[in-house]
């Protein structure tokens, strides 16, 4: 006998629009399993392939919306962790002939490396990456919020569009373009100096007690 598929019953079925409306013959006693079967994968209402592309098209799209947001202390952490990765050896050289005596620097460079190979030129790198990513990432970002908080203050109450002024082509500084940029800065500045004080205060109170 025949059986009818509806639309309203089995719509929750379909993830990428309404449930098709199809006519299901069911197989007569006695027949073979063969046309269950043939119909079973002709009318495969499952779809694990779309809906398999479709959460991976999802967390694409919420990935690039979160790079997007947080370009900035993305951009601020990678280049912090580079920079301070490129520069180190060159410091813990500065600190080596600063505290053993060396025939000069190429000396230091050699013993250095003849005693404990690459990795010596990388020792105690964790802290100063660890702290210098963070009081950047921290300072870019409130850099960048600054901005355009300033930019849109000036905006409301004396009519000039700072940000569209710097974006557009051929402009040169002026007085709003700097004063927002300086008022920027020196918010981000007061910030990081603000916490770093406090975290130092706190390191040195856990060296005392300890």
């Amino acid at each position: 006998m025949p059986a009818e598929i509806h639309e309203d019953s089995h719509s929750s079925l379909f993830q990428d629009g309404p449930a098709p409306r199809v006519l299901l013959t069911m197989p007569q006693r006695g027949s073979s399993s063969d046309s269950a079967k043939n119909l079973e994968q002709q009318y495969d209402l499952s779809t694990p392939r779309e809906r398999t592309d479709s959460d991976a098209t999802l967390s694409t799209g919420v990935e690039q919306r979160w790079l997007k947001r947080y370009r900035v202390e993305v951009a601020a952490s990678g280049s912090s962790v580079l920079s301070t990765l490129t520069t180190f050896p060159l410091d813990s050289v500065k600190t080596r002939m600063q505290t053993y005596k060396y025939a000069g620097f190429l000396d230091c460079v050699r013993q250095t490396y003849q005693k404990e190979n690459l990795r010596g030129f990388f020792r105690g790198v964790t802290a100063p990456m660890a702290s210098i990513t963070l009081v950047r990432t921290v300072s870019f970002s409130i850099y960048q919020r600054s901005k355009y908080a300033y930019s849109n203050w000036v905006k409301r109450n004396f009519g000039f569009n700072v940000m569209a002024h710097v974006a557009s082509r051929g402009s040169y500084p002026n007085l709003w373009s700097i004063a927002t940029f300086a008022a920027a800065g020196a918010t981000a500045g007061s910030c990081i100096t603000v916490i770093a004080c406090r975290s130092f205060k706190r390191v040195c109170r856990c060296v005392v007690l300890t």
